[in-house]
């Protein structure tokens, strides 16, 4: 087994020490401030991804010149096409920059949750631009430093040409109106020394004298909207106040973060456990993921006033089940009541007509919401996601009325039996297990896995005894043993799909061939949903196909370059050079659950190389002339159209709380914590919220503790 740089864990004190601490102090604080996790200084030219920005209403991209931003609009989306390095982004006009006369680029940026910064030095002066969103609202701030870095007084020639027209009053505010007829505001609210205007465009031009060492800083405002007069008023507003409009940006972004890890506070339903750890990597992998989920959340959608999109470079309000799913305990831990609302809105779809449900439309007709609905092709995961997400907020909130409401015509308890049988209709050779379909049913871009994939059946097996357990107080027992059984039955024609040895599982095409695929999927899967029947051999076969083909120094391949499908699967988030951002932190969860805490702590600790970008993206990807390597250098992926965030990137927080801490509450209401056995990992968990209650739980080298705060 190869071991993480041993950088990424110190030894952790003792814990009388600890508990000692712990008593003299607000667990909140060990909640890391936001700058903690703001990314490295990164270097231009290696990233596929600029820095994003979020405000908790959209998302905007930075490109690589110091001030251009782009956005999602709302009639034509956010991108055009991939470009040689990055997206191809619509874009508002840009703000074009001249330092001395040239137009310069980034060559350094580094992202904040609340801002990004760009950065160059060019002949002596040092250009620093940081860009914020307003705070829920739609507008752009921008402050643009320059520093001399000569031994000499400098004058500096800094210009900023605009598309519009500026006011005839005089003043440093431009108007441009696109083809839809909203309009972009900009206004400066540092005034330029001259103002040049044409019938298209305005140029904003400073001319300071500036000492060895001092700098001059400019500020500016961009607002958009469809009102002309509103959005000029705005604009001005912001720039006359503009300390406290740039300072409600981050104060906003803070409170937020600290909202979400408080029980009782005044934005979400519920909080998150503040975790508490001297593992640097664990660590930073959890508050990372957390974090990513906040900088996807939006407060401005028309269906649900709380809620997780799964990228900000999609249709507004976008959610796709599956991605969701991967941290369906964190969402019922924080927010249980949005959770409840937009299950309500998923059971009364058909789960097989699409991947996304879209919870910015408010169009109902004939049982569907239209446009908001049915985005893409069926998701074989569909099933499994939906079954998922209703069995973890039933089992961590315990909210058991839900299972009696009505939802289009059945009730929740019927929705959950039809989800976990669902796979039958699929049985097409009569061998009872499901035939998934095609490629873009399933991984979209691995051709080799395809029809009747261990991965979703395996999730069958868990789903069918769940119902079970979840029926088990039921006067029938001869029904909750029929689900058992069939489940039984299932998961012994699973493992004659193992191939003994090789460490990986064999798919079945339509005419019995049986065919093996070496992807990290069927891994995660049969570990995750049927431990219980691989028997130590296999356990230990399939860790080293795991750790020999797929993990890397700094995170994982998702299909084994030896795999012989590889050449036709190059996408980051699937293929054999890269992986989907959730890969990782599943397959760690499931060695901890058939007993290997050292190869899950191994890859934790590789993985958080992920978060140097900041929040995770929807895939990264293995680059450079050592890509073949275990040694290729990692980015967020831009290949195969992958986006700067993903929601999925969650599911290290869900490792976290559900594998280290054993948090695994089900539908029987049997122990919710379970100790997965002995590990090298200490630390605690405080204010996890079950059962109407406060938990504290702590691993050390005893094991867990479990105790009421």
């Amino acid at each position: 087994m190869r071991h993480a740089d041993d950088t990424a864990k110190t030894s952790v004190p003792d814990p009388t020490d600890r508990v000692a601490a712990h008593a003299l102090m607000d667990p909140t604080d060990h909640v890391p401030e936001l700058d903690e996790l703001a990314s490295d200084w990164l270097s231009v030219a290696d990233l596929a991804h600029m820095p994003s920005l979020h405000n908790f209403h959209q998302m905007a991209m930075c490109a690589p010149d110091l001030l251009g931003v782009h956005f999602w609009t709302r009639d034509t989306g956010m991108f055009v096409r991939d470009g040689p390095r990055f997206l191809e982004y619509r874009s508002y006009p840009r703000l074009t920059m001249r330092v001395d006369g040239r137009e310069i680029e980034a060559t350094t940026c580094r992202w904040f949750p609340y801002q990004a910064v760009r950065a160059v030095d060019v002949e002596g002066w040092a250009v620093t631009t940081t860009t914020r969103l307003v705070f829920e609202e739609s507008g752009l701030l921008y402050e643009i430093r320059c520093r001399n870095g000569a031994d000499e007084r400098r004058s500096l020639d800094l210009r900023i040409e605009v598309m519009g027209s500026a006011d005839r009053d005089g003043s440093a505010v431009t108007v441009w109106q696109d083809e839809v007829q909203d309009v972009l505001v900009t206004a400066a609210a540092s005034p330029p020394d001259r103002l040049d205007r044409t019938d298209w465009t305005t140029v904003m031009s400073w001319q300071p004298a500036i000492e060895p060492g001092g700098e001059v800083v400019i500020r500016l405002v961009q607002a958009e909207g469809p009102l002309t007069r509103e959005v000029i008023a705005r604009t001005r507003r912001w720039a006359e106040a503009f300390a406290q409009t740039w300072s409600r940006t981050e104060v906003g972004w803070t409170s937020r973060w600290r909202d979400a890890f408080t029980p009782g506070n005044g934005h979400f339903s519920g909080s998150l456990p503040v975790l508490d750890t001297d593992d640097r990597a664990v660590r930073r992998l959890y508050y990372a993921a957390v974090l990513t989920l906040l900088v996807l959340h939006r407060t401005n959608l028309a269906l649900c006033d709380r809620a997780f999109v799964t990228s900000g470079e999609r249709d507004k309000g976008d959610v796709f089940f599956w991605d969701t799913s991967m941290f369906s305990r964190l969402f019922a831990l924080l927010e249980p009541r949005a959770m409840r609302e937009q299950l309500a809105l998923f059971l009364q779809i058909d789960p097989h007509a699409g991947a996304v449900f879209n919870l910015d439309n408010r169009e109902f007709r004939g049982g569907q919401y239209l446009a908001g609905y049915s985005h893409g092709f069926w998701y074989a995961a569909n099933d499994l996601s939906l079954f998922t997400l209703v069995h973890d907020y039933l089992a961590v909130t315990g909210d058991r009325g839900f299972l009696t409401e009505q939802i289009g015509g059945r009730t929740v308890a019927d929705h959950l039996r039809s989800l976990a049988t669902a796979w039958r209709a699929l049985d097409t050779r009569g061998e009872g297990v499901a035939d998934y379909g095609h490629v873009d049913n399933l991984l979209e871009c691995v051709p080799s896995y395809v029809h009747e994939v261990v991965s979703l059946n395996a999730a069958n097996v868990w789903m069918m005894r769940s119902v079970a357990d979840g029926m088990d107080r039921a006067d029938d027992r001869d029904e909750v043993d029929r689900w058992r059984d069939e489940a039984d039955r299932l998961a012994t024609r699973l493992l004659e799909r193992y191939v003994p040895g090789e460490g990986v599982w064999a798919v079945v095409d339509t005419d019995g061939t049986r065919r093996p695929v070496r992807h990290c999927y069927d891994f995660i899967c049969t570990t995750r949903f049927m431990p219980d029947r691989l028997d130590d051999r296999t356990r230990s076969e399939m860790l080293g196909f795991v750790d020999g083909e797929l993990v890397t120094d700094h995170w994982m391949r998702a299909l084994s370059l030896s795999d012989r499908t590889a050449a036709a699967s190059d996408r980051p988030d699937h293929g054999p050079y890269g992986a989907f951002d959730a890969w990782p932190a599943m397959a760690a969860e499931g060695m901890l659950l058939i007993g290997a805490p050292d190869a899950a702590l191994d890859l934790l600790g590789r993985s958080a190389s992920a978060t140097g970008e900041g929040p995770f993206g929807q895939a990264y990807e293995l680059y450079g002339p050592d890509r073949d390597t275990p040694h290729a250098p990692i980015r967020i992926a831009q290949r195969g159209s992958c986006l700067r965030e993903g929601s999925g990137g969650g599911a290290f927080a869900e490792t976290v709380v559900a594998g280290l801490f054993g948090f695994r509450p089900d539908l029987a209401g049997s122990a919710p914590f379970v100790d997965l056995g002995p590990m090298d990992f200490e630390g605690t968990l405080h204010h996890l919220r079950f059962d109407q209650r406060l938990h504290r739980i702590t691993r050390s080298a005893d094991g867990l503790a479990v105790e009421p705060e």
